[in-house]
């Protein structure tokens, strides 16, 4: 944790395919944009440079490349995402469940 921001991610692998592992096997990734978004006079990730000329000086910013990519992913998935299909077939996999359980279990399950 950095002033509150999650920064880093630690994965451990057991099993693979059903597989048990042996070692197990782990990953840590850091969010390095996250670390270097707290460097002094940055407002924002998107200030944060991504290639300097070493002739002209000229600084290229994760702005120019991320930004409009981010912008896209969230239109795509919050405005034209369909919810109200996402939540149709969610409430019918529930039930699908419900009387799933209520069979195996010999008693109806709510799932909230």
């Amino acid at each position: 944790m950095l002033d509150g921001l999650e920064i880093t991610q630690f994965t451990y692998f057991q099993q693979c395919g059903g597989v048990d592992l042996f070692p197990i096997s782990a990953e840590l990734t850091y969010g390095l944009e996250r670390i270097a978004a707290f460097s002094p006079g940055l407002d924002s990730i998107y200030d944060i440079v991504w290639a300097r000329d070493p002739e002209s000086g000229h600084e290229v910013k994760i702005r120019r490349l991320r930004l409009a990519m981010s912008c896209s992913s969230l239109f795509t998935n919050f405005e034209m995402g369909m919810l109200r299909k996402a939540w149709k077939h969610f409430d019918l996999l529930r039930g699908r469940v419900q009387g799933t359980t209520s069979k195996v279990c010999g008693a109806p399950h709510q799932i909230a």
